[in-house]
Parts: structure tokens; C-alpha cells; sequence
């Protein structure tokens, strides 16, 4: 265990970016946790990261077993005592993926005959009770990792946020239906139908198909709300959406999904979104509003407050902004204007004799002050004055 705020260069040299943080470090490799914060899932991460990278398969029943309780797996068939270049680079493979998907091997003739493999050596995946071979001739590591880590995702799986996270680096687009987590017969039936789709093998190397029940997260791709279920197409690089463009995505047909991926693949199909400026500015709007929404459903009398206190502060800097300064120049700066406006609509002998008046005016106020005389005796004077004529 490491406090990261106390030991921050230790921190800094194993790249922690936040907290908390699971690392494993075994066999020279270093494993980053990135799944539910549970005691199983934890548990699972450390079996498999310290782990064999190959499983063995030996007899018919332990291939049977891994077809029974994985999803998706890979098996490498060889003939024994050959094919160890193979071997190795398989072997490679794994041991830095070994927690992206279950590797096995076999040389075992009856494994063979059990997989209905007719050949050695031969590389497939099995997902969703189906078995895909590799059928290119390449078997450098490059080849065959690149087609590993795309085939690694079964079918059409039910994602949660960390996931769904796992896609982010794939090399095409998703089919999604954003469903409730506790989903609806309307929804049921559109997984189903999506499904079918992605069982059908059509779009295979096209698209990658899934339900996510993570519907905060779809909302923040799409910057918008929606009503579920939801289908739709993402670009996880254009961060460009095609969404299905019947108003009741519930009623899809497997035809009708097949006939818009269609669409999609032609480009006619309407995109939203993407990755521009605008787009990103109105991203950050969104996540702020979003954040303020969260915070309101925990403290709302305190967001109350704030989103009061902002808005009198806004308006007080408006204000000031705008009258410029205190309000005796506010006056004066009217005054003015009235000034201004009633000299326009003099003639121009008025103009010219109000214009000597002010200049008169200006000139004794000047002497006034040169001598010292602030004006607040004025009066005074007045009054002495009045006395002497009297």
C-alpha cells in the first residue's frame, strides 16, 4: 500500500494519475486494475495477472469446461513437437493480454476431433458457442494480436461503464441499444433483434454490437437526453452518431437494423455530433450543467444558494460595467445628454448667445476657484451684498 500524497516521486515513477490505484507487478510485467471496485472482480484480476499467460488443454472435457464457463476464449491447436515459432509468438501474446481474454493451447489429436479442427496448426477464437479460425496466412505477432484483440469482444454482451470503456480503442464503429439496467419487454425485444443481427455474421468486421445499460454515460457522447430503448451507431475516433431514424426504435426488425447499417457503411445515413470546436465548447457546457445537476440532488439549499449568489454577482458587474462608475457621474452624464439634446433644436443665434453664456459661466467659476473660493460661501456673499445696497 502507498500513500501517493506523501511519496509523490514514487508516485510519479509508476505513473499513478489518481486514486485509488491497483497495480501488479509479476513476471517484469506491470498490470493496471481497471474493473468494478469489488471484492470478485479484484480477486479475479490478481488470478489471472499472476497466472499462467497459456492454459493447457489436454482431454476433450477440459475444452468442453472452458466452452461452459467462458464467453470468449483462444485456443491454439499445433501438432506436438512442432510449429514452436508459433508457439512462442502466441505465447508472447498473451502474457502482455492476459487479462483482455482466456488463451489455451492443445496438441492433442482427440481436442482436435472434439473441436472439429481438421488441420494444424490452426488459431481460433470460440464466442457465444460459435468458433471463428483465423484464416490469414501471416502468423507474425503484429497479424495476429491485431485480429486477437478484435475478436476478443463476444457477440453482442450487455456493458456496464468499465466495459464499455474497454471499446475505446477499436478500430471500427459500435451498434448500441441504450437499455434501462432493469430493462423492459420493449427493450428485450430490441436487444434480441440486435442480436440477431450481430449473430448473423453480416457485418462481422464492420461493426461491433452491444447493449449498455450505463445510460448516463451514453447521454454524456451524445450530449442529449433520449427516451429508451435507444439504437444507434457510434464512431468511438469521429465521436460522430447515427441514430436509428424510426421514432420508435423498439419495433425494429432485424431487417430494418440491417437495412440502416447499410445505410451507415453508404454514408447516407444523417450523422450528429462530432469533434469540432463548437461541439467540444458545448461538451464542456454539458458536463458543468451535469456536474451542477448532481451535486443539486445531494445538497440542493446550498446549489440554491450559489446559483443565487452568482447571478446577483453577475448582475452587480453588469451594472458597474455599464453605468462605468459612481452614481453622481451616472447624473452628470444625463445631465449632459438633456444638455445636448435640447441645444440641437435651438436656432443659430440661440446656440450662439447660450454658448457665450456657458463660456461666461465656465470663466467666472475658473476665478473662483484660482482664488480660493470653493463656492460654499456663495450665499454669504449674497447676503453681504444686499446689505451694502440696502
Amino acid at each position: 500500500r502507498l500513500d501517493a500524497t506523501k511519496h509523490e516521486d514514487t508516485a510519479k515513477v509508476h505513473d499513478i494519475q489518481g486514486m485509488p490505484t491497483i497495480k501488479m507487478f509479476h513476471d517484469g510485467l506491470v498490470f493496471e486494475y481497471e474493473g468494478q471496485r469489488d471484492f470478485d472482480s479484484i480477486v479475479e484480476f490478481t488470478r489471472r495477472a499472476s497466472g499462467p499467460a497459456v492454459l493447457p488443454i489436454t482431454r476433450p472435457a477440459e475444452l468442453k469446461a472452458a466452452q461452459t464457463g467462458r464467453t470468449v476464449f483462444f485456443v491454439l491447436v499445433t501438432k506436438e513437437d512442432r510449429h514452436k515459432a508459433l508457439r512462442d509468438t502466441y505465447a508472447r501474446i498473451a502474457r502482455t493480454n492476459r487479462l483482455k481474454a482466456y488463451f489455451y493451447h492443445t496438441d492433442s489429436t482427440e481436442v482436435m476431433k472434439f473441436a472439429d479442427v481438421k488441420e494444424a496448426p490452426t488459431l481460433f477464437v470460440w464466442k457465444d458457442g460459435k468458433k471463428f479460425i483465423y484464416s490469414s496466412s501471416n502468423t507474425s505477432k503484429e497479424a495476429l494480436e491485431k485480429w486477437i484483440l478484435s475478436e476478443r469482444f463476444a457477440l453482442c454482451p450487455d456493458l456496464d461503464g468499465f466495459g464499455f470503456y474497454e471499446y475505446v480503442s477499436v478500430d471500427r464503429p459500435m451498434v448500441i441499444a441504450a437499455v434501462e439496467k432493469i430493462r423492459t419487454t420493449a427493450e428485450n425485444s430490441i436487444v434480441m433483434q440486435l442480436y440477431q443481427v450481430a449473430d448473423s455474421g453480416k457485418f462481422k468486421d464492420q461493426f461491433y454490437f452491444a447493449s449498455v445499460h450505463e445510460l448516463p454515460l451514453i447521454r454524456r457522447l451524445l450530449l442529449k437526453f433520449f427516451n429508451t430503448p435507444y439504437l444507434m451507431v457510434w464512431d468511438f475516433d469521429s465521436k460522430v452518431y447515427y441514430p436509428y431514424p424510426a421514432s420508435d426504435h423498439s419495433t425494429a426488425t432485424p431487417e430494418e437494423i440491417s437495412e440502416f447499417l447499410q445505410t451507415v457503411l453508404d454514408g447516407k445515413a444523417s450523422a450528429y455530433g462530432g469533434n469540432g470546436f463548437f461541439r467540444h465548447m458545448y461538451r464542456i457546457f454539458w458536463l458543468v450543467g451535469e456536474q451542477i445537476s448532481d451535486v443539486y440532488q445531494t445538497e440542493p439549499v446550498t446549489v440554491s444558494l450559489l446559483l443565487i449568489g452568482l447571478f446577483l454577482t453577475f448582475a452587480l458587474c453588469v451594472c458597474v460595467t455599464f453605468s462605468g462608475s459612481d452614481p453622481e457621474t451616472v447624473n452628470r452624464r444625463l445631465a449632459e445628454a438633456k444638455e445636448k439634446k435640447r441645444r440641437l433644436r435651438m436656432s443659430p443665434a440661440q446656440y450662439y448667445l447660450e454658448e457665450k453664456r456657458y463660456h461666461e459661466e465656465e470663466e467666472a467659476r475658473r476665478r473662483k476657484v484660482a482664488k480660493g473660493d470653493d463656492g460654499e460661501n456663495e450665499e454669504q456673499d449674497k447676503k453681504k451684498e444686499s446689505k451694502k445696497d440696502s
